[in-house]
């Protein structure tokens, strides 16, 4: 039973993993086309004027981010394929990082709302959406979080048990790298 445990939720991991890599893949084509459209029109050499370079930097880095992003969600594909942690590790990062910069975000667009907003029901259902939607992010992608933590605890274990009579002092797991 465990066995079966074990196999559905590497197949959802993989499922979660590849399609937040496929959701990067398809926002760093959009934002191509999307500032690539921006450039071609005439309102943009008007509208922008001295601040073009700072447009195209802001396009650079959000294009090289999706790159980024996409590269360590195959790397994360890879480690749960493999069943090893030490991959996974730097998509896990990252999508953390993510979660703290969006709970920074809402908090910071909850303050400046309340400001602005003459209705204060309007910014604290606008903060409400946004943790609505954060926390169906954190939902999808806990399963990530939860194979990724028992693979690491796997393998701190395999790493305390080591047969003494080996020579080379091989894990009595190595399956479970």
């Amino acid at each position: 039973m465990n066995e079966m445990r074990n196999f559905n939720d590497k197949i959802l991991c993989f499922v979660v993993g590849a399609l937040n890599g496929l959701a990067y893949l398809i926002s760093g084509v959009l934002v191509f086309f999307y500032y690539y459209s921006k450039m071609r029109t005439e309102g943009m050499q008007r509208n922008f004027g001295d601040f073009r370079e700072y447009y195209l930097m802001q396009a650079f880095i959000m294009k090289m981010f999706s790159v980024v992003a996409f590269v360590l969600a195959l790397l994360f594909l890879k480690g749960v394929y493999q069943k090893r942690s030490g991959l996974m590790a730097p998509f896990i990062y990252v999508t953390t990082g993510y979660i703290i910069f969006a709970i920074i975000s809402i908090r910071c667009i909850y303050n400046a709302d309340l400001l602005r907003e003459q209705s204060i029901i309007h910014a604290i259902l606008m903060h409400f959406y946004y943790c609505m939607g954060l926390g169906l992010y954190i939902l999808f992608v806990s399963p990530m979080f939860v194979m990724f933590r028992r693979l690491r605890k796997q393998k701190a274990l395999a790493d305390l048990y080591v047969d003494e009579t080996d020579r080379n002092s091989r894990p009595l797991y190595p399956s479970l790298y």
